[in-house]
């Protein structure tokens, strides 16, 4: 799926009914990616955080996208390896980092994302430059 507009979150349930927030997405960008490609059961929760127009794409249909075009290929496993590099960053700054760090690095790693959104032009997250 590609999210047009709104907002996605992604979690983990988790014991007792709480769950992880693993992230969450805004327009542009795509969730279901891991599902698409092994055609498995979801591996995450996703619940609109906001209302959402979403494009979705059927497995079938995307396979032959895929098979038919490397390029589409290869950015999907930027954006894959970009998720487990930020996987591992997490699963690294809750081993090593009480909660106050890991909070203060999570309020200034939200600005910095907020500051590019907004000094860029041509940022795909800017509501402008989205195009359905």
């Amino acid at each position: 799926m590609v999210i047009v507009n709104g907002t996605v979150r992604i979690s983990l349930p988790g014991p007792r009914g709480r769950g992880v927030i693993i992230a969450d997405l805004g327009p542009g960008e795509v969730l279901g990616e891991v599902a698409l490609l092994d055609g498995k059961e979801r591996s995450a929760d996703a619940t609109a955080h906001t209302n959402c127009d979403l494009l979705v794409l059927e497995r079938r249909d995307a396979l032959s996208v895929l098979e038919r075009r490397s390029d589409i290929c290869l950015k999907l496993l930027e954006l894959l390896c970009a998720r487990l590099r930020r996987s591992d960053t997490h699963v690294t700054d809750i081993a090593f980092y009480e909660l106050p760090a890991r909070l203060a690095k999570a309020i200034l790693e939200r600005s910095a994302r907020q500051n590019a959104v907004a000094e860029d032009p041509n940022c795909p997250y800017r509501k402008q430059n989205l195009r359905a």
